[in-house]
């Protein structure tokens, strides 16, 4: 089965949004907008843990190893799947996974074929959060600029591992 989702088709859950672009989806639909930054959400919970994770810096650490979470869900998935050694199998293929959640995306875009297009371009991805990553770091040009050098990135995460490469040499 072929099922395929544009950009303008995914509900901005968690996508930073223009202010005008914020104003307009919060007035069509009931959204849950933060009152420090433009992003906007679907649930007033997920405002609350976005507000307390971006804006408060509340972390949830893990007694056993130290690893610091953002959110609570995350530590007891964390403790789960790495202290406790609990997986959950695909009951296609068998594959296995640390968090439920993970399975209904494997099975999605691995067995039902589900692939979300880019509006702007020919090219197509397996979840929403890299057809998200493609648009911000490919049409939007949103890139994070290392603290340490003139190197840039095309996502957070990455920005974030390459720095930790300074800091160890500090």
């Amino acid at each position: 089965m072929e099922h395929s989702q544009q950009m303008s088709d995914v509900p901005p859950k968690r996508r930073r949004l223009s202010p005008e672009a914020a104003a307009a989806a919060l007035v069509e639909t009931k959204w849950f907008e933060c009152d420090e930054c433009e992003m906007v959400f679907q649930s007033s919970y997920g405002r609350h843990q976005h507000i307390d994770a971006v804006h408060r810096g509340v972390r949830y650490p893990c007694d056993e190893c130290g690893a610091s979470l953002v959110h609570r869900q995350h530590l007891v998935a964390h403790v789960a799947s790495k202290h406790r050694g609990v997986r959950y199998p695909c009951a296609e293929c068998g594959k296995m996974f640390s968090d439920k959640n993970y399975i209904a995306k494997h099975v999605a875009s691995q067995h039902r074929g589900v692939r979300y297009s880019c509006a702007q371009c020919d090219k197509t991805f397996s979840t929403k959060s890299h057809l998200t990553r493609h648009v911000k770091s490919v049409h939007e040009h949103l890139r994070w600029d290392c603290r340490f050098c003139e190197k840039n990135f095309s996502s957070k995460w990455k920005c974030d591992v390459h720095e930790k490469r300074h800091q160890a040499t500090i």
